[in-house]
């Protein structure tokens, strides 16, 4: 498939809502006009940074820019990089176009409508998500993370279970009730759930350490000093 026959399909979609269509006018590969409207499209034979890049330069030349693609496959348009590539495009206000290939000839069909981001929008949607951010930033000690670092963070959860680690090290064997009095009220979840393994169960209402949980001690001891 050549990029070329991306334009038929998309000639025949703008013609059907009243426009002129040219091909290859001036750097433009599509131009639609009606009365004073104009619109650009541009084609490419996949969605990439390229063709976004491309369509944002468009928008100088026009507030209606559109990309058309070939429609992916459904597993293709539910990856989360392809939805990052079409939030980026509707953050730059770009219509997107699919055109699919089917036996009896190819359709092209708007997508998204190149329309004006409303930031203030998208913030409030999200808020509850800035929330959970500023919550976990609060709670959290320090600062143990690098920017951009991959594999274990320290959260503040992980922090909460170093605490706890760390008083059953320095302390021997402990009561629940003595070691919420330090770590506050989610340590019997913590306990319980024990999801990195660091604690054992030595009796009723009493725990210590795994070897996990020693280990862990050794590996983060220069947060669990500043912790207790």
């Amino acid at each position: 498939m050549k990029e070329t026959d991306l334009y038929e399909p998309v000639k025949i979609l703008f013609e059907s809502l009243g426009y002129t269509v040219d091909a290859e006018v001036a750097e433009l590969d599509v131009m639609a006009t009606l009365g004073d409207e104009c619109i650009v499209i541009e084609l490419k034979k996949e969605l990439n940074l390229r063709l976004i890049v491309q369509g944002a330069k468009r928008q100088k030349l026009s507030d209606m820019v559109y990309v058309a693609v070939p429609k992916p496959s459904y597993k293709t348009r539910m990856s989360k990089v392809f939805l990052d590539k079409l939030y980026l495009l509707k953050r730059l206000g770009i219509g997107l176009i699919f055109v699919n290939f089917k036996t009896n000839g190819a359709v092209a069909t708007i997508e998204e409508e190149p329309m004006v981001f409303d930031l203030k929008q998208a913030q409030r949607q999200n808020r509850k998500i800035r929330e959970k951010a500023l919550k976990e930033k609060s709670m959290r000690s320090g600062s143990y993370n690098l920017g951009g670092q991959k594999g274990t963070k320290m959260t503040a959860y992980r922090e909460n279970v170093l605490l706890i680690a760390g008083l059953i090290s320095k302390h021997g064997d402990m009561r629940v009730a003595d070691i919420r009095a330090v770590a506050g009220e989610k340590t019997n979840t913590i306990l319980q759930k024990d999801f990195y393994g660091y604690f054992t169960r030595v009796k009723r209402g009493i725990y210590g350490l795994s070897q996990a949980g020693e280990e862990a001690i050794t590996t983060y001891s220069h947060i669990i000093e500043k912790l207790i």
